[in-house]
């Protein structure tokens, strides 16, 4: 389950998954229990993914259009804890 962050997916398109880089397609997209043909920005969906399993997706991993550049990996991070 992921919140669609920007843009739109649909049923057939070819994705990376960030950090690893795996090519994946999507073969189905649920929201709210329900199959769709598509989503957009705002929605909590569950892809179904051809070419990957279930285990080697972690949180926080990010999925990207493959025709566009694909996501920043940071290696270092500043943070303040109060």
């Amino acid at each position: 389950m992921g919140k669609i962050e920007s843009g739109c997916c649909r049923v057939g398109d070819k994705c990376i998954i960030m950090p690893n880089r795996t090519q994946v397609e999507i073969t189905n997209i649920y929201y709210k229990g329900i199959e769709r043909d598509s989503c957009v920005c705002g929605e909590n969906v569950r892809l179904k993914l051809k070419n990957v399993e279930e285990e080697e997706i972690s949180p926080g991993f990010m999925i990207c259009d493959v025709e566009q550049e694909p996501c920043s990996v940071g290696r270092v991070f500043d943070a303040q804890v109060n």
